[in-house]
């Protein structure tokens, strides 16, 4: 949870780059989710969000380092493995964990916590398939197009 409050923190006060909006909503309902998983007793739940997450952060990262690099054939090949990886962990088995908390009975201690919680879950895959959407168009518009693997 501190990661994604530092990574908060970080955002509000760095220089607003143009997914400003969509970063402080993701880290927003996701410090929300965390806490309401500590509050409830739903840790479970709460950790499964955060492995799913993590797992594509690892390519993330590998990604930016190498389009700083001349290795253009790796930053692309790390580019597609973090589409792939970004894809499944986020876009299917992100949606099934909602779709389990939805239709298995958990008490989360009053009957409107529920709701809220799959509506934040839902938040999380709008805007996967959002940043999906903008992967697939860096793949298609500025890699196989130009050959170009500049972080845009």
């Amino acid at each position: 949870m501190s990661v994604h409050t530092g990574g908060l923190l970080v955002h509000l006060y760095d220089a607003r780059r143009n997914d400003f909006l969509e970063m402080l909503l993701h880290h927003t309902v996701t410090i929300y989710l965390l806490g309401f998983s500590y509050m409830f007793n739903v840790w479970e739940t709460g950790t499964v969000v955060l492995f799913l997450h993590d797992s594509g952060e690892i390519t993330v990262s590998l990604t930016r380092l190498f389009t700083e690099t001349e290795y253009k054939k790796t930053t692309v090949g790390v580019f597609l493995s973090n589409t792939a990886i970004w894809f499944y962990a986020r876009l299917i088995v992100f949606p099934q964990l909602i779709y389990t908390c939805w239709v298995t009975p958990v008490d989360f201690g009053h009957w409107c916590i529920l709701p809220i919680y799959v509506f934040m879950l839902s938040c999380l895959v709008l805007l996967h398939a959002f940043w999906f959407k903008m992967f697939m168009e860096i793949l298609f518009l500025q890699v196989i197009a130009k050959g170009s693997t500049e972080d845009t």
